[in-house]
């Protein structure tokens, strides 16, 4: 079986991506893979995130009942216009993503840790949550 390169995408899928046509959950990932794993541990909700590349100093973790929200930033310091580049895939600028909880989460207790490029939010559950939204400082191992 001979495989044979995507052609003829239509112009809307050139410009918002793939994940617009796709059916999956909505993304404004513009090159960088914003998937997320949700679980729960040890009676905390945690959410990892892959960020390669990304100084924890420009991600974002906030906290609003129960909802999660991550954003930043990432710049391509390898880019200079002296360059005739073929083929450029990398990418720079803001990432934001934002998903539902399964419940309400503590989030002054919250916790934000970047660890080798992955970004690991730990939330504890309470009955009385924090009702205000909270921002969360990401520490580095």
């Amino acid at each position: 079986m001979a495989l044979i390169p995507r052609q003829n995408r239509s112009p809307l899928a050139n410009f918002f991506g793939d994940d617009l046509f796709s059916g999956s959950p909505a993304r404004t990932n513009r090159g960088t893979d914003l998937a997320i794993d949700i679980y729960e541990q040890d009676g905390d909700t945690v959410a990892e995130m892959n960020v390669p590349g990304i100084d924890p100093e420009n991600i974002d973790v906030s906290v609003d009942r129960n909802q999660l929200t991550i954003s930043g930033s990432y710049e391509d310091e390898s880019e200079n216009e002296d360059k005739d580049y073929s083929y450029r895939e990398r990418r720079y600028g803001q990432f934001s993503r934002s998903i539902r909880l399964p419940h309400e989460v503590d989030a002054e207790a919250t916790e934000a840790e970047y660890d080798n490029g992955v970004l690991k939010v730990s939330m504890p559950s309470e009955d009385t949550a924090d009702r205000a939204g909270h921002s969360i400082e990401v520490k580095t191992s």
